[in-house]
């Protein structure tokens, strides 16, 4: 009963996470301990799970769906195989990488076979002392929050998230051990797709735009070969790759701006879509606009920021540095405007077109070719911070920059059936322009997800049933 009937249609089943102690360790958890001498980062865990609760309530009075929380799905899967001492480390042994579960066995000695769903989590503190001697236990999951990068459900089968990240990792192979081993889904879901290195596949980066179309995102979080392995395993299906703002370039608001799919598109009702503006190039001619302001505010840093001597910027000394130093220099004075970083706007947006694995048309616009292809209708796009005509705004820059402000959190939406959204309540000229397109907007406060998660509310459901 996961499979995902209509690609729109009312939320019925999804994995969501209520929140566990865990939570204390999202972000440097290393860092973050007592004994690393530096003060702990103040994670209000009651505070999120309030906001979850009341996100739940929100989604149930408009659906009647049913949250599934993936600590509760590892636990109910540990205690259907906790007789079977084979089958038992088979699981247990799945949530871990294979070379660290020796270490985690060896450490935990027989108390292994008493394993619970929170040990495996992590939710007791990561790192202690055994009277001298400094001893790493069970890391935590500390990103499990967003939920919605544990994967995606498709009509033909569920695809298992691979990301680089060693937290993140942890996260897909207890989802893996999930899917593998949990009666309710090996008895109803197949596992269409479990990548592996090079491979790079985050959940968050996968979208269904229509019964025959979905969309990944590439380069930070997801890579290309991921989105081939992708449209192999739908053959049927047209896959758009969609460039994001490169990784290696990340820091600051570019890296907002583009790090997921959705926190740049996202699909609303059939036809319908939130799209961050500019980049794109829609309205027609934005992306030069947006390209046009960018180099202006980095010529402006170049000329007159001033040059510190502490970073040997000097033309005296400047001259003698290796180029990746001046690199690491460069980008430390000049941040987030950086000529490079500006540079890599240039393709963002644009879009390679997949089918059964093979690469086909490539589109400056991934927007533009949709509308050609008639997966979006333009009557039906709503810009993230609303009307960039609208007599609120000056000039395209204050448009813009109220487009950033409120930016992923705005566009990262959580849909729950055709043409209804829950938002952030403070997202207030995108939530104006969704309700001029009729959309219905149910808003929360949700300050404490947004705190610990920096992302959209849609990021926290991962829809497995919709009917």
């Amino acid at each position: 009963m996961w499979a995902v009937n209509r690609s729109f249609d009312k939320l019925k089943v999804a994995i969501t996470y209520a929140g566990g102690k865990e939570i204390q360790w999202y972000g440097r958890a290393a860092a973050d301990h007592p004994i690393s001498g530096r003060p702990p980062t103040h994670k209000d865990l009651s505070g999120f799970i309030r906001d979850m609760k009341e996100l739940h309530q929100a989604i149930r009075d408009l659906t009647s769906a049913r949250f599934l929380d993936p600590k509760v799905l590892l636990q109910e899967t540990l205690e259907v195989w906790r007789g079977d001492r084979e089958g038992f480390e088979k699981v247990v042994s799945t949530c871990f990488h294979e070379h660290d579960w020796p270490r985690v066995k060896k450490y935990l000695g027989d108390a292994w076979t008493d394993l619970n769903a929170g040990d495996i989590f992590g939710e007791k503190c990561p790192l202690f002392f055994d009277g001298e001697q400094l001893k790493v236990g069970i890391r935590p999951v500390k990103k499990v929050i967003v939920s919605n990068n544990l994967g995606h459900m498709t009509s033909d089968g569920f695809i298992l998230s691979c990301r680089a990240s060693w937290s993140e990792s942890r996260e897909d192979r207890i989802m893996k051990a999930i899917v593998e081993n949990h009666p309710k889904f090996v008895e109803n879901t197949r596992l269409l797709l479990n990548l592996n290195y090079p491979a790079r596949l985050g959940g968050a980066d996968l979208m269904a735009l229509s019964e025959d179309a979905l969309a990944v995102g590439v380069r930070s979080n997801t890579n290309r070969e991921a989105a081939i392995e992708v449209s192999k395993a739908l053959p049927e299906k047209t896959v758009y790759a969609v460039n994001k703002f490169p990784e290696e370039l990340g820091g600051g608001w570019p890296v907002r701006y583009g790090e997921h799919l959705n926190f740049m598109f996202s699909m609303l009702d059939e036809g319908k879509a939130l799209v961050a503006p500019y980049v794109f190039d829609y309205p027609e001619g934005s992306k030069k606009t947006l390209m046009k302001m960018l180099n202006t505010l980095s010529d402006d840093v170049y000329q007159y920021e001033p040059i510190r001597p502490e970073s040997d910027m000097r033309p005296e000394v400047w001259g003698k540095l290796p180029e990746k130093l001046k690199t690491r220099i460069e980008g430390r004075v000049f941040g987030d405007f950086l000529k490079s970083r500006v540079k890599a706007f240039d393709d963002l947006g644009s879009v390679e077109v997949l089918k059964n694995g093979k690469v086909g048309e490539k589109s400056d616009s991934f927007v533009k070719t949709l509308i050609r292809d008639e997966v979006l209708d333009p009557d039906g796009i709503v810009l993230v911070g609303g009307d960039p005509g609208s007599i609120d705004y000056r000039n395209e820059f204050h448009h813009w920059v109220t487009a950033l402000r409120e930016g992923g959190h705005a566009c990262c939406v959580a849909v729950v059936k055709p043409g209804t959204v829950i938002a952030y309540h403070d997202m207030l000229k995108t939530n104006e322009w969704l309700e001029d397109h009729r959309i219905n907007v149910v808003t929360m406060d949700g300050r404490y997800i947004k705190a610990i998660t920096e992302t959209g509310l849609g990021d926290s459901v991962l829809p497995l049933w919709r009917e």
